[in-house]
């Protein structure tokens, strides 16, 4: 089927194929209900420069981020998002559309840099804003055990943002050709943003040496707010949110305490 694109004819861009992170090779990658990690790759095209064909776009997908909460009005309560796309990967469909997205487009009249890159859309299933590292049980059930279990008599959501972005990397590394990469840009939007700006020197410790590394986030602001369920603080509440990692983060942005390791 042919598409109108910047006033052309084109063909539809080629699907990306879904891939779920190998939990046997990284164990702690799992989305908010226990499900494995994934993500979506499209090969740069045949007639690509080989420039483009060693380079990478990461695009880390947002949805807000959500909490533990026994008040069914609160918007981020993580009960609502549990079964849902931004809370499992059981119901990714086999392959995605990424064009749809402007800076993942494959139209040169679209996206001039990215559009014969190799790209890597990482799905967003555990609303830590990919940073957590850490299990949470539902406030009604305390006495709960760790491991998940269907039904409404126990949940326990695990906050893998961390080890879910470090896991899809060291997929596309070992089984995708990220390894050549001459250079990667890590891309996300909004909650992706946030993640990618806090993540990327993780993600520098993984890639190999001589791959160029940068972090382009889009649509990313923290800001003191007033509304239900905001943060009324911002100075306070990375203060208290560096107090409660232990060491895993070094307050210059802020996160929940549900979310790390601590």
């Amino acid at each position: 089927m042919a598409l109108l694109q910047t006033g052309r004819l084109a063909l539809a861009a080629p699907l990306a194929q879904r891939h779920l992170v190998d939990q046997a090779r990284f164990p702690e990658a799992m989305c908010l209900d226990g499900s494995a990690a994934s993500f979506y790759v499209r090969r740069a095209p045949e007639g690509a420069s080989e420039q483009s064909k060693r380079s990478w776009i990461l695009s880390m997908q947002g949805g807000g981020g959500c909490h533990i909460s026994t008040d069914s009005h609160n918007p981020s309560n993580c009960l609502g998002r549990l079964t849902g796309a931004l809370g499992t990967s059981v119901h990714d469909p086999p392959t995605k559309d990424l064009a749809v997205k402007e800076i993942l487009s494959d139209d040169p009249g679209i996206n001039p840099v990215f559009h014969d890159w190799n790209v890597a859309f990482l799905r967003y299933c555990d609303g830590s804003s990919w940073i957590g590292f850490n299990d949470g049980r539902h406030a009604n059930h305390p006495e709960c055990d760790s491991a998940f279990r269907s039904g409404d008599e126990c949940k326990t959501f695990h906050f893998r943002g961390h080890p879910n972005l470090l896991g899809i990397v060291g997929s596309l590394l070992e089984n995708h050709g990220m390894k050549g990469a001459d250079q990667v840009v890590l891309h996300g939007c909004a909650a992706g943003a946030f993640g990618a700006v806090h993540m990327a020197d993780h993600v520098r410790d993984v890639i190999p040496k001589e791959t160029a590394l940068a972090v382009l986030a889009d649509s990313f602001l923290t800001v003191n707010t007033e509304i239900p369920y905001g943060i009324h603080d911002m100075a306070w509440y990375m203060e208290k949110m560096k107090e409660r990692s232990h060491g895993h983060y070094d307050g210059g942005l802020p996160l929940s305490p549900e979310w790390s390791n601590s």
